[in-house]
């Protein structure tokens, strides 16, 4: 369905232009994942709002924002896999987040360090989702994340102690999904796993 809507925007957009069928299959697929993010948020917000967590599910969309939007990560291959990922992530966060009474400022300065490590020597993490970057823009993309991670850093510093664990597990698990990443990125590259990007 998203996908036809993206056909019928994109042929609105270059109606009458000469593009390459190449441009029209870019932009059809970003209008595509465009409209299934916002699907995907808004079927969250009504589940965390049933659930009574809307405002952690917002500060971890927030830090997703901040953090992966620029680091990159895994990605399923189907909008239905997307939101369920994504929801037993999300629910999975704020569960644990209830168990936990206490979190070692050491722990959360540890894993701000590996994330900005991760950032300045691997993002955006390579993904057939996401289109081939010039030098140029891949600096932009690092220093945008590196700033992000700094804002991040800075609202878990005022923000109530029950949202500073929802920021550590999602920093955490944003974390272990980046390594996991490049761990299988490697083993592509080494072709150990088939890569499908280059049909190999």
């Amino acid at each position: 369905m998203n996908e036809r809507i993206a056909e019928v925007i994109t042929n609105k957009l270059l109606y009458d232009l000469k593009e390459e069928r190449l441009t029209y299959i870019k932009i059809s697929f970003y209008i595509e994942t465009i409209i299934s993010e916002i699907e995907k948020t808004i079927l969250l917000i009504i589940l965390f709002g049933i659930i009574g967590e809307i405002k952690s599910f917002v500060l971890i969309y927030m830090i997703a924002i901040f953090v992966r939007r620029y680091s990159g990560g895994n990605h399923c291959d189907t909008f239905l896999g997307c939101l369920v990922y994504s929801t037993i992530s999300c629910v999975g966060i704020v569960l644990i987040s209830k168990c936990i009474v206490y979190i070692n400022n050491y722990f959360v300065i540890l894993t701000l360090m590996l994330h900005v490590v991760i950032m300045i020597l691997f993002a955006p993490i390579k993904s057939k989702f996401r289109p081939k970057l010039k030098g140029k823009d891949i600096l932009e993309i690092k220093i945008k994340g590196l700033l992000g991670i700094v804002i991040v850093a800075c609202i878990y510093l005022v923000i109530p102690k029950k949202y500073r664990i929802i920021i550590f597990l999602t920093l955490l698990f944003l974390l272990i999904d980046e390594i996991v990443a490049c761990w299988l990125n490697y083993l592509k590259m080494k072709g150990v796993i088939r890569n499908e990007e280059n049909g190999s």
